[in-house]
């Protein structure tokens, strides 16, 4: 169905230090529609007060100059934009980085795709140590729902210290 908020809970675990979420096909119902990415904590309660993530990323935009975006506190982490039709779906690629150790920042790298021949690569962190049990994807623009998508979520990696 169409919502404006999706929230994967409880798919990061102490059995792996990084994650690979495929975020792919999103669209909106209504033109342009920006999309944010949150953390939720251990109780899956989303992460958004205040200034606590930070980012920057370089926009690779086929109809404009490459641009650099970037916010030092803010309350959520900017991973693209969708469009109305099959030309704009948002396919997002995202590492996450440590995401159920509680002595350690959540790190991400991104690559975003969308609209006729648009991308973007960038960095985020939650500048919070605490246990992150998942995360929430949420459109920007009222009233603009996503009509469709999906999410996988792989670990793909364990430290191990000898």
């Amino acid at each position: 169905s169409t919502t404006t908020t999706l929230e994967i809970t409880d798919c990061f675990n102490d059995k792996y230090d990084v994650y690979y979420v495929a975020i792919r096909n999103f669209n909106s119902d209504n033109s342009a529609n920006t999309i944010y990415l949150r953390f939720l904590d251990s109780s899956n309660t989303v992460i958004n007060s205040g200034s606590l993530y930070s980012r920057a990323d370089l926009a690779l935009n086929s109809n404009s100059s490459f641009s650099e975006g970037r916010e030092a506190t803010t309350d959520r982490i900017n991973i693209g934009t969708t469009n109305a039709d099959t030309a704009g779906n948002l396919n997002v690629s995202v590492d996450v980085f440590n995401p159920y150790n509680s002595s350690s920042y959540t790190f991400i790298n991104y690559q975003t795709s969308a609209r006729e021949l648009e991308a973007r690569k960038g960095i985020a962190v939650l500048r919070q140590t605490s246990t992150i049990k998942g995360l929430q994807l949420k459109s920007d623009t009222g009233g603009r729902n996503f009509t469709q998508g999906k999410i996988s979520v792989y670990g793909i990696k364990q430290w191990v210290v000898a």
